[in-house]
């Protein structure tokens, strides 16, 4: 053994064992797996709700046009 000891033998390694690379991938793959699905239906969510809230916008918009335009006659109150 050196004079360092375990630190010296630690840094003296020069790379990664084929089972460690393998470890590596697969919990990287792992993740992957189970957080791609998941944010993809998140992203395909927040989609949906832009084009709902962008029609709701539109709707409100040609509304208001209207009762500029004096074709929509607000409701008279008692």
């Amino acid at each position: 053994m050196t004079s360092r000891g375990h630190l010296g033998r630690l840094l003296a390694c020069k790379g990664f064992t084929f089972i460690e690379m393998i470890v590596v991938f697969l919990l990287i793959s792992l993740a992957i797996g189970i957080v791609y699905p998941v944010g993809w239906r998140l992203a395909a969510r927040f989609e949906r709700r832009l084009e709902h809230a962008a029609l709701e916008k539109e709707k409100k918009q040609s509304e208001f046009m209207a009762f500029i335009r004096d074709e929509i006659r607000p409701e008279e109150k008692p």
